[in-house]
């Protein structure tokens, strides 16, 4: 009965800014233009909880905001890992800031339980994309 009361209530400060500290750092490094993949991996982290929180009701009317900054987050990654540069076009900055930002006020509304819920929801697909690229990996020896 404790443990599913203890889920029940609103995320505790400190537990908010475990959550998003790293990745209002790691945002830090990106305007700055200097960070690194692990950094940048932290708010895609971040910002793909954002969208298990939308898929628990928890500010889905956010979803495009959150998508917007998912994209331009991912153009920026993807010429981190060809030029090793973590320097933002014009438009995506302003979007990666809106995206995070909305995470935060997300981690305000949501609940220890919804947050386990979105945590296990984000490492299944991760796990899941891992297992279909190593699945894929092994049937194209080349």
């Amino acid at each position: 009965m404790e443990w599913a009361m203890a889920g029940a209530h609103l995320l505790p400060a400190e537990r908010r800014a475990e959550l998003f500290g790293p990745v209002a750092q790691a945002f830090e490094a990106l305007r700055e233009g200097a960070a690194t993949m692990e950094q940048w991996y932290t708010i895609d982290n971040g910002l793909r909880l954002s969208e298990a929180l939308i898929g628990l009701n928890i500010g889905n009317n956010l979803a495009p905001q959150i998508g917007d900054g998912r994209t331009a987050l991912e153009a920026v990654g993807a010429r981190l890992r060809v030029t090793g540069l973590s320097t933002c076009r014009a438009a995506e900055l302003p979007l990666v800031r809106e995206a995070t930002e909305l995470y935060e006020i997300q981690l305000g509304l949501c609940t220890q339980g919804e947050i386990s819920k979105a945590v296990r929801a984000v490492q299944r697909k991760i796990n899941g994309a891992g297992f279909v690229a190593q699945q894929h990996e092994e049937t194209c020896d080349v």
